[in-house]
């Protein structure tokens, strides 16, 4: 009986505790559980954007590209003439002197001007296998031999007999040129063939002569221009 009575007694007392709850207005919840948002599988993926290329600082000049190196036909020889700053390629077994164009058989135009002060260098010789070291033209009946004047003022040179030539028909390191022709092959002594290259007056002025002997072959008389047509400046 006194159990009864008990917990009769504690309903009572749970009855009155809920009631003055509700009368003081008391909005107490248990607080809603967290939610954490794992990431979508299907999200995008993210933007990566590259760093930009640095730039120079400022007053930096940036290095120049490295030049091309001059080159030649399969075979051939490289030359170079620092003195007029220039370089062409020989054939194999050809030899070349670089000499002062004062005191040649040159003469300057005008009349009394001076090759005095020309460098070596002014003045190139080239020489095929044939021809040795003879710089006689025509000496050697099979024989090549070059003159490449590159000269502060022009120059004109004393041959046989006029040689026949053209307006600017042609060019040498991409300066324009006349060309000359002439035919000595009948000479008693030293016969020859010679071509000339002449540009108009400039500095360097240039000024070429081929003389082939009178025995070389069609390949062999070739030969010369396609040597000057490898002359280029630096």
């Amino acid at each position: 009986m006194g159990a009864i009575v008990r917990t009769r007694s504690l309903l009572a007392v749970s009855i009155l505790l809920f009631l003055a709850f509700a009368v003081a207005g008391c909005d107490y919840f248990p607080p809603a559980p967290a939610i954490t948002t794992e990431p979508s599988s299907d999200a995008a993926p993210p933007v990566v954007t590259p760093p930009a290329a640095a730039s120079p600082a400022a007053g930096v000049t940036p290095a120049p590209a490295t030049p091309v190196a001059a080159s030649c036909p399969g075979g051939w020889t490289l030359q170079n003439v620092p003195a007029r700053s220039y370089h062409f390629c020989t054939p194999s077994g050809w030899t070349v002197q670089q000499l002062s164009a004062a005191g040649s058989m040159a003469t300057p135009v005008p009349a009394g001007g001076s090759l005095a002060s020309e460098p070596v260098g002014s003045l190139v010789l080239v020489l095929s296998p044939e021809q040795g070291s003879n710089t006689t033209p025509g000496a050697v009946n099979n024989g090549t031999l070059m003159r490449i004047y590159m000269t502060s003022i022009q120059v004109s040179f004393a041959l046989p007999t006029f040689p026949i030539c053209s307006g600017a028909a042609g060019g040498v390191a991409g300066r324009a040129v006349s060309i000359c022709f002439l035919d000595n092959t009948s000479a008693a002594t030293n016969p020859y063939k010679v071509q000339e290259w002449f540009s108009l007056p400039a500095n360097p002025t240039i000024a070429i002569q081929a003389f082939t002997g009178k025995d070389v072959p069609a390949s062999g008389s070739m030969l010369p221009a396609q040597i000057v047509g490898t002359i280029r400046f630096d």
